[in-house]
């Protein structure tokens, strides 16, 4: 048959006829196989993101191998599962019509002349894009220490589609399972309303919305953000409304690039996160995840954690020259002068089970977080405190704001 524009009908998806899979093998699985085995994501691995998605990368494999009849059984068997899943439904349909010859491209001519074939072949290099998997072991450095109050931490690489779920070892973080994700239309680093992008920052859930009270462009229901945070704000960032969201009743999954900003996941993975993840908890958006090896992960953690008790040191012992020295030239601060912070710590910095979770977006930025003690007439309390630390200047850490000091 002639390639071109004829169609087919696969399960109610009306898609443009393709001329071959096979390119899928050389262009995208021929990536994949080059790396090692170990870093490739398997159904038995930890963690590894099971089923639907295992099914679909198994039967493009299969295609790539030329196990074209194989391949076709696998696909079918996920579209029992999941009949709304648009890219599986293409699959079906373009296997169906190489049975009359042999294919030798895959989605030519797709740019010029259907847009929503060319999301399609994006979601399926994206999804392909994810078995190349990070060194066995490999520790986010965005996470060098979790604090004992949250039991899972979100990091989202944007640039590959990914969310990686981790819990919290022992402030360690261990990685629960990844599941592919949706972003902004126009990409990322949000600056302004309605620019369409995601931004890029460390954030916290600060609410949990029911699916039954949103429109059904949400799913099964949101997780909002605090986008604009207080560093945003800072840079004068605007906008509002960045959630993590689930995905229409009838679409099992987006295409990559395909929201106004918000991170969109398959309603069953929306349900996940959505069980693990309270009020308050961290959701860092990252254009790459800063993979490291135990060995550099605990010696940047530990450098961190040296340099803030020194900090704290210093200002117990009131040591002014030494105090300064840990501020930026560029340092500016939020809602409290320094006779304010006297008042608030008492001459003390509690720095119990501090959390450091690197900013991305700025070079080498590091939050770090603990609750300090806020003496009152009646006792005290306690109350969560943040400094944002650089480096750069002088070829050390230095102190850039404080949003509450």
């Amino acid at each position: 048959m002639a390639a071109g524009k004829s169609r087919v009908k696969v399960r109610g998806y009306d898609a443009w006829r393709l001329v071959s899979f096979l390119a899928i093998s050389t262009v995208f699985i021929g990536t994949i196989t080059g790396f090692a085995e170990t870093n490739k994501t398997t159904a038995t691995d930890p963690g590894a993101n099971t089923g639907i998605e295992t099914l679909l990368i198994q039967s493009l494999e299969l295609i790539g191998q030329n196990r074209l009849g194989e391949a076709q059984t696998s696909i079918q068997g996920l579209l029992q599962q999941r009949p709304d899943f648009r890219l599986a439904n293409l699959v079906l349909g373009d296997l169906l019509m190489t049975q009359t010859g042999k294919i030798t491209r895959f989605g030519e001519g797709v740019v010029g002349y259907d847009k929503e074939l060319a999301d399609l072949m994006a979601e399926a290099k994206a999804r392909l894009n994810h078995e190349k998997q990070p060194q066995k072991n490999s520790l986010p450095g965005e996470l060098l220490r979790i604090p004992a109050s949250y039991t899972h931490v979100l990091v989202v690489d944007l640039s590959r589609s990914r969310l990686y779920l981790f819990s919290n070892w022992q402030s360690i973080p261990e990685k629960v399972s990844d599941y592919y994700i949706t972003i902004g239309k126009e990409g990322t680093g949000k600056e302004q309303q309605g620019d369409k992008k995601t931004p890029v920052g460390l954030y916290h859930v600060t609410g949990r919305l029911d699916g039954k009270i949103l429109p059904p462009l949400y799913g099964f229901g949101a997780l909002p953000l605090d986008y604009p945070n207080e560093w945003d704000q800072l840079h004068h960032r605007t906008g509002s409304g960045i959630w993590l969201h689930g995905t229409p009743l009838d679409t099992y999954s987006r295409p990559p690039r395909a929201s106004d900003g918000c991170v969109v996941l398959t309603n069953p993975d929306f349900k996940i996160l959505n069980q693990k993840m309270n009020i308050g908890y961290p959701v860092i958006l990252t254009q790459h995840i800063d993979w490291l090896t135990p060995n550099e992960w605990w010696r940047r953690r530990e450098q961190m954690i040296q340099r803030i008790y020194q900090w704290r040191d210093d200002w117990t012992m009131r040591q002014g020259e030494r105090i300064l020295r840990h501020y930026s030239s560029h340092y500016q601060a939020g809602r409290m002068d320094d006779a304010a912070w006297n008042r608030f710590t008492d001459g003390n910095v509690s720095l119990m089970d501090p959390g450091l979770m690197e900013y991305p977006g700025d070079d080498s930025m590091m939050v770090v977080t603990w609750n300090g003690w806020q003496a009152t007439g009646t006792g005290g309390r306690w109350v969560p405190m943040t400094q944002y630390w650089r480096f750069g200047e002088d070829s050390d850490w230095k102190i850039v704001f404080e949003p509450n000091g």
